[in-house]
């Protein structure tokens, strides 16, 4: 009775280190690239006014880190610059800012 609890403390024990010890376990390159998250330092929103342009945004706080389309609620031509870092949206409609959030 005593080896079966034991071998099967082991067994538990090992399948624990299996599901629970993996991610103590140190990170190989590609693991670490895949979950980077790809964003760049952009200037303030505060800088962004209504009824700027597009070239004038990307100039005052730089690219967006995603462009998303927003015809389904506003229409074609909207489309909204999201500001990670920054934790700001930019809604443009025809290449000007319409509001900032």
């Amino acid at each position: 009775a005593d080896q079966r609890l034991t071998k099967s403390s082991i067994v538990l024990a090992l399948g624990w280190l299996f599901v629970f010890g993996m991610p103590l376990a140190p990170r190989t390159k590609a693991v670490q690239a895949s979950a980077a998250v790809t964003s760049t330092e952009h200037g303030s929103c505060a800088t962004v006014d209504q009824g700027m342009t597009a070239d004038q945004v990307a100039k005052n706080v730089g690219p967006p880190d995603e462009k998303r389309p927003n015809d389904d609620a506003r229409g074609p031509g909207a489309v909204i610059w999201i500001y990670r870092d920054s934790r700001c949206a930019v809604h443009l409609f025809d290449g000007k800012v319409e509001a900032v959030d």
